[in-house]
């Protein structure tokens, strides 16, 4: 991977498989997905602010991962023109991560624990971001920020945000009420 290893950068403390860009081979009468891996780096400094964190994506190719820089590769984590906001100090960006297909699109999409991000006034609070998989791959485009201050499905979460809660710290998805898209669940170790 073509960047400078940081002290504690902690490269891989979370991965996540999925095929965000959708795109499959076929030998003879199978079809095989090339499978993406999103590496989180919740440690990498970012400009001034230390811990910040990104996630690295590296996507299948029938020659297996494209490496770091190369075409289908990207670099996320909180502004810098990809998200909404701004990289902070200690937000542990990419601590957790979870692929499916969230929007039942047919491309899997990318959830982004940031467990230590404050909300509000509440420091490590956390939240969680939504990147949405599309032909090109992974897009900042419609992506979404929830928090517990965020409105669910039937207008309010469970809890309310409050300090220490780490809201984001760990992520599962499935599809739970078998309703074809897949469902995110969210740990709060510190509620």
């Amino acid at each position: 991977i073509p960047e400078t290893a940081e002290v504690d950068g902690l490269v891989g403390f979370a991965l996540a498989v999925g095929n965000f860009n959708g795109d499959t081979q076929s030998i003879g009468n199978d079809v095989y997905d090339f499978d993406d891996l999103a590496i989180g780096i919740p440690g990498e400094v970012i400009g001034p602010a230390a811990d910040a964190g990104m996630v690295l994506v590296l996507y299948g190719t029938a020659e297996g991962l494209a490496q770091a820089g190369a075409p289908l590769s990207q670099r996320w984590r909180i502004g810098g023109g990809m998200t909404a906001g701004a990289a902070s100090a200690g937000d542990q960006f990419g601590a957790a991560l979870a692929a499916g297909d969230f929007d039942g699109d047919g491309f899997d999409d990318l959830a982004v624990g940031i467990p230590t991000r404050d909300v509000g006034v509440f420091v490590d609070a956390g939240s969680v971001l939504a990147l949405y998989g599309g032909v090109a791959g992974l897009s900042g485009d419609g992506h979404r920020f929830f928090d517990q201050d965020s409105a669910g499905a039937d207008g309010t979460m469970e809890e309310a945000a409050g300090p220490g809660d780490r809201f984001g710290e760990a992520l599962a998805a499935g599809d739970f009420d078998h309703d074809g898209r897949d469902d995110l669940a969210i740990g709060a170790p510190g509620e």
